[in-house]
């Protein structure tokens, strides 16, 4: 990171670029830096690993999901949510290495060091190709899409993956025989309130975006004005998951992933920055099921287009987390602007 003035902050954004990516997404540095500058200007002190890990993605959602804002470039969006997944997996990395791996990283592979290839950004292509596609197409096509995604059972199926993200504050927060906190570690248990029989219901002490409230209500609306059709989405058809189980299995799976001694080598002191960022991720995870199941209920057009766009910029940031955290050669932007 370098600054090009005392007033100017310039990101080089030293991420993963292969052909297959440049087919779906556009590299914009100069998007990158004009949310980079916003960030700092509104800030006494500013963090360039706060920004890239944290808050860039909070712009990017807030653009694409706020009624009064205009969406990026859903290219250049994409784009942006990719860096953000793969620099937050070089931090778990580093994380990692210091604290230990949480069980199901292990067991799944993700943390065997690996020289990257255009190979480990396939899933990444084929998706956003067919997000392209719907988009070009009709409200039936970008429909038919959402709901495929939204039942997915993996991290970027929309509601699996809120469902995972949500429920990674149970073994977190939580002693045994509930959760799989260690007694070292000192947290607010009540710092996220969610269940697995509760779909799409989480409370939260932190204040939330605004956004986060707006498709909160918009999706309650929709229930009570549509209760039928909102069962229907919820319910799914009769080869379709059904979004409460898949809830529930979100659940199991991060008490799963994070359970046994995956805790015991942490200190307060990462311990709790570490939930503080996965708060961030649960904000955004949250609010864009809360889209989809609007948009789906309601079909509105731009409601639809929207939590699409919303739906498919997680996968990005998803996949890239994965990628990350096994890029052993990997760095992340470090550094201050000059008059921070």
């Amino acid at each position: 990171m370098t600054a090009a003035n005392a007033d100017h902050v310039h990101i080089e954004a030293n991420g993963p670029w292969f052909p297959n990516l440049a087919e779906v997404m556009d590299e914009d540095p100069g998007l990158l830096d004009a949310l980079a500058n916003e960030d700092r200007a509104g800030r006494d002190r500013w963090s360039m690993a706060r920004f890239t890990t944290e808050d860039l993605p909070l712009y990017v959602l807030d653009r694409q999901l706020s009624a009064s804002e205009t969406p990026l470039p859903f290219r250049s969006a994409a784009w942006l949510m990719l860096l953000v997944g793969y620099w937050g997996g070089i931090a778990t990395q580093e994380a990692f290495a210091s604290f230990g791996t949480a069980r199901g990283a292990d067991e799944l592979g993700v943390t065997a060091p690996r020289t990257l290839s255009a190979d480990d950004f396939e899933r990444i292509h084929d998706w956003l190709a067919r997000a392209h596609d719907a988009l070009a197409g009709t409200i039936d096509d970008q429909i038919a899409l959402l709901d495929e995604l939204l039942r997915l059972e993996t991290q970027i199926g929309v509601v699996f993956g809120a469902a995972y993200t949500v429920g990674f504050y149970v073994p977190t927060l939580q002693p045994p025989p509930v959760g799989a906190k260690p007694d070292h570690l000192a947290v607010d248990s009540e710092m996220v309130v969610c269940s697995a029989d509760r779909i799409l219901e989480v409370e939260y002490k932190a204040d939330v975006p605004r956004w986060l409230t707006e498709w909160r209500a918009r999706q309650e609306g929709a229930h009570t004005a549509m209760p039928d059709r909102w069962e229907s989405v919820i319910t799914g058809g009769t080869e379709q998951a059904d979004l409460r189980d898949l809830w529930a299995r979100g659940f199991e799976v991060a008490a799963y992933n994070w359970g046994a001694d995956s805790l015991q080598g942490w200190t307060d002191a990462a311990f709790v920055p570490m939930l503080e960022m996965n708060l961030k991720l649960t904000f955004q995870v949250e609010a864009v099921a809360h889209a989809a199941v609007a948009a789906l209920v309601t079909r509105e057009p731009e409601a639809v287009r929207r939590a699409l766009q919303a739906s498919f910029l997680m996968i990005p940031s998803w996949l890239g987390t994965a990628v990350g955290i096994g890029d052993t050669s990997g760095t992340r932007p470090r550094g201050r602007p000059a008059t921070a």
